[in-house]
C-alpha cells in the first residue's frame, strides 16, 4: 500500500483547450503518470475561489435556499452563494451574493472555513462564511436566478440530511464546517 507521503505531483507535458465558455474553460493536459505510461486528463481553468454563504438569525435558525437547477431538472436546497467579482474581496463577494440571492446583509461576517470543489478536476476553492445580525437588504439578482428561502432549525437541517432529502454536496460540505465549528 503507498502512504500519502509518497505521492508525488504529475509532471504536466502539454496542455490543450477544449472548451471555452464565457463561464468555464476546460482544459486537456497530457501527464506522465507514476508508472511512466502517458494520460489525458481534464481540468477546468481555474478561477477565484467562490463562496458560500450560511445565514443565522439570532434564533439560531439558518436559511435555507431552493433554486431549480437545469442539470439534475429539479429544485435543489442550498445556501446563498456565487462567484468572485474581478478586484472584489471574498468577504465582499459574500455579502453581495448574501443581498442579491436573499436579500440579507450581515453585520457580522465571517469565514468559518472552506473545501477544494471537485478536487479532481479543479483547484478551485469555496469559501464558507456564517452570516449573523442580519438586515434586510436586497440588491438586483441574476436574471436566471429564481430563489425560495425557508428559516430552519440546525436539528430540522440534520434530519433532512439523514433522509437524504438535502443531497447538494457543496450545501453538505459547508455544513459539515459549520457543524464543527459552530454548531
Amino acid at each position: 500500500m503507498t502512504h500519502p507521503h509518497e505521492l508525488a505531483p504529475w509532471e504536466r507535458l502539454s496542455t490543450r483547450m477544449i472548451i471555452q465558455h464565457r463561464f468555464f474553460t476546460i482544459l486537456e493536459d497530457v501527464v506522465r503518470l507514476p508508472s511512466g505510461s502517458l494520460g489525458h486528463w481534464w481540468r477546468f481553468e481555474d478561477g477565484p475561489d467562490f463562496v458560500v454563504i450560511i445565514p443565522m438569525n439570532d434564533q439560531r435558525q439558518v436559511l435555507v435556499s431552493y433554486q431549480y437547477n437545469n442539470a439534475p431538472q429539479r429544485v435543489v436546497a442550498e445556501f446563498a452563494g456565487g462567484g468572485v467579482e474581478k478586484g472584489e474581496s471574498y468577504p465582499d463577494a459574500a455579502q453581495r451574493e448574501l443581498m442579491e440571492e436573499v436579500g440579507y446583509y450581515a453585520h457580522k461576517l465571517r469565514e468559518i472555513g472552506s473545501f477544494l470543489y471537485q478536487n479532481r478536476h479543479s483547484g478551485r476553492k469555496c469559501r464558507v462564511f456564517l452570516a449573523q445580525e442580519l438586515e434586510k437588504r436586497k440588491l438586483a439578482h441574476d436574471d436566471a436566478e429564481f430563489i425560495a428561502t425557508e428559516w430552519m432549525d440546525i436539528a430540522a437541517v440534520d434530519e433532512r440530511i439523514a433522509r437524504g432529502d438535502i443531497d447538494n454536496g457543496v450545501m453538505l460540505a459547508a455544513w459539515c464546517i459549520f457543524k464543527s465549528l459552530v454548531a
